[in-house]
């Protein structure tokens, strides 16, 4: 169901961007295989044999893993206080338009295996474009229970001259982290922005991607107070106008939606039960279950 979700949202996504954005230019083309779908063909990997040695497919299930669908590229190391090696994923734009561009991809850069939030303390992995980086640092997106624990879209901006070159991935260098995960790169061109104005231009282009993810929701049954959550979520991400603003309100209406998508999940269940009940009360059945017959009767009227 989530993963369905997400695909309809980037067409969704899609839409909106043209109809909202237009000092915004989608060039995300240029990057090579930007969706990580086949694993690290197209970019430049450099440190020992684990970074981001292992593509995963089972990500895209969990509720953690926010803007996470389909292959996903990690590193990642389980031993008593072990951290992740040097290394980075990295590729390059070339002979591109003078002006501001925006690299960005969801992401996450945690130590796993604690119950407690410690994304305040995660150092040594960077988003980078060209010169210029950007903190990488979550909870572990594993804790499927806890809102605060996920992946997340980081943006980081770089200003390039005509013709010139824009080197963009994900750098490990010293970190205390010991696991990172890279999935669905973007890359945007806003001429004539400032890198501060372009930043807070994609924070918009990302939380209106979210809402589209939402708005699929909406279509289906779901329990009252459930649907009420969404839309408070929904109604908070659409006041946002900053890129400071884009960790919690992305944050609140993604465990909406994790939400939303079990109760729609729970509802399916529950109607197909009914269902099943009704054609097994309907059949020919002997006069001694006829007490029987008329229990499940009116259970079947109780669920409706």
């Amino acid at each position: 169901m989530k993963k369905n979700l997400r695909l309809l949202c980037l067409g969704l996504a899609a839409l909106t961007f043209n109809a909202g954005f237009a000092q915004a230019e989608n060039v995300t083309s240029k990057l090579r295989n930007a969706n990580l779908e086949e694993g690290i063909r197209g970019w430049g990997v450099e440190g020992t044999s684990q970074i981001f040695g292992k593509v995963s497919k089972s990500h895209a299930t969990k509720n953690g893993y926010h803007g996470v669908d389909g292959q996903a590229v990690e590193m990642w190391i389980w031993a008593p206080h072990g951290t992740l090696a040097d290394g980075y994923i990295t590729q390059n734009v070339k002979n591109l338009p003078n002006g501001t561009y925006v690299f960005g991809a969801y992401a996450a850069a945690s130590l796993q295996g604690t119950q407690e939030s410690n994304k305040e303390e995660i150092t040594g992995i960077t988003l980078f474009a060209n010169e210029n980086v950007v903190p990488v640092a979550t909870d572990d997106p594993d804790r499927n229970d806890v809102k605060w624990a996920h992946t997340a879209k980081f943006n980081v901006a770089a200003t390039v001259a005509e013709g010139g070159d824009l080197h963009v991935g994900l750098k490990v260098e010293q970190t205390n982290a010991n696991f990172t995960l890279i999935d669905n790169a973007t890359l945007y061109y806003f001429p004539g922005m400032s890198e501060a104005e372009a930043l807070n231009e994609m924070a918009k282009i990302d939380i209106a991607a979210t809402i589209a993810i939402a708005d699929t929701c909406f279509a289906h049954h779901m329990q009252v107070d459930t649907l009420a959550l969404l839309n408070e979520a929904k109604a908070a991400a659409q006041t946002l106008t900053t890129a400071d603003q884009l960790w919690q309100l992305n944050e609140d209406l993604y465990w909406a939606i994790s939400r939303a998508t079990k109760s729609i999940s729970d509802y399916r269940s529950f109607y197909n039960a009914i269902v099943n009940a009704e054609v097994t009360a309907a059949g020919e059945w002997d006069p001694a279950v006829d007490q029987q017959l008329a229990a499940l009767n009116e259970l079947i009227v109780a669920a409706k």
